[in-house]
């Protein structure tokens, strides 16, 4: 405590100052003999307070050491590219800075009570997968050319690192909205990042519910969203994503699929591609198309716990991406 350590500070300097005038302190236990100190009171007191002092510095050290809970190593090494768009966003060229700021937001997480998902433990939150393949940014060139102001929604934007790498390729932030059905997330991409990019819409709309506090979107953007939700809950993000699309709006969405489709982890549920596609088209979707990728064309690194992870289930695992319009 301060009380605790300025006192402790004042005997010491005292100490420092009888120092000077006499050899007789053992250093290392502060231990004395009374007989040694009769010439010297002053000397005598200020150990006899210094060593009260040190010992009680002792207890408290074994207190807090004995409270403090270990803090998990980081899930797997961080690679040049998990760190190299956090970097970017710093304008920063030392990804040592940007490691660090990601050990931080590790061990906050570790310190709270937020839900690790798997994707989380596996980092694949720095990495923006909104840049795959540049789509965003024909998007964006696309409505520059026609003069328009048009409106960006993200969907489960977790962290905020995507709708963070649309703003900053060009996308205006008071053009842009997140959405998510939990806080902590967000607030945890402002740690890492340090800034509030956009508007945060706090709501679950994997569900009917109303969307009047929602802003009408030109583009709606989702990713690893799907696969988190059940079957009735995809159904009800992506007729919901429907309705707040704009007429010629163009819908976005990426999540690991299955091949046929089926139940998952805790309830889950992973489509195909065919059946994504036939959802899509049931609420009102047209053009629909969805791709699907093999795993190891998806470009990340992975542990072998996820790699135990997409063995659950009787499909193949797939990563789907999927896009869609308005008429």
């Amino acid at each position: 405590s301060s009380g605790i350590n300025a006192e402790y500070g004042a005997h010491i300097s005292l100490f420092c100052c009888e120092l000077v005038r006499t050899t007789y302190l053992n250093v290392k236990s502060f231990a004395f003999c009374d007989s040694n100190f009769i010439h010297f009171p002053h000397l005598h007191s200020s150990l006899l307070a210094l060593n009260k002092t040190n010992k009680q510095n002792k207890s408290m050290a074994s207190e807090i050491k004995s409270s403090v809970v270990a803090v998990p190593p980081l899930p797997r090494e961080l690679t040049v590219e998990d760190l190299a768009f956090l970097a970017e966003y710093l304008k920063t060229d030392d990804l040592s800075v940007a490691k660090d700021r990601v050990i931080t937001l590790w061990n906050s997480i570790n310190a709270s009570d937020v839900h690790l998902y798997r994707c989380i433990k596996e980092f694949y939150f720095l990495q923006p997968s909104v840049s795959k393949g540049d789509w965003h940014k024909t998007i964006i060139q696309k409505y520059r050319t026609e003069g328009k102001r048009p409106k960006w929604l993200e969907v489960g934007c977790a962290f905020g690192t995507d709708i963070r790498k649309i703003i900053s390729s060009g996308w205006p932030s008071e053009d842009a909205t997140a959405l998510d059905v939990v806080p902590d997330y967000w607030n945890l991409g402002i740690q890492l990042y340090g800034d509030t990019p956009c508007r945060f819409i706090l709501q679950d709309i994997a569900k009917p519910t109303s969307l009047d506090d929602i802003p009408q979107a030109d583009v709606i953007y989702t990713s690893a969203v799907f696969h988190v939700l059940q079957k009735e809950q995809v159904f009800h993000l992506v007729s919901n994503m429907f309705k707040l699309l704009q007429p010629g709006g163009l819908c976005v969405g990426g999540t690991i699929g299955s091949e046929p489709e089926g139940p998952w982890v805790n309830d889950r549920w992973l489509h195909s591609q065919s059946s994504l596609k036939e959802l899509f088209e049931s609420v009102g979707f047209v053009d629909v198309r969805v791709i699907s990728i093999n795993f190891e064309n998806v470009g990340r690194t992975r542990s072998e716990e996820f790699k135990e992870m997409m063995k659950i289930g009787a499909g193949e695992k797939r990563y789907l991406v999927v896009t869609g319009t308005k008429h």
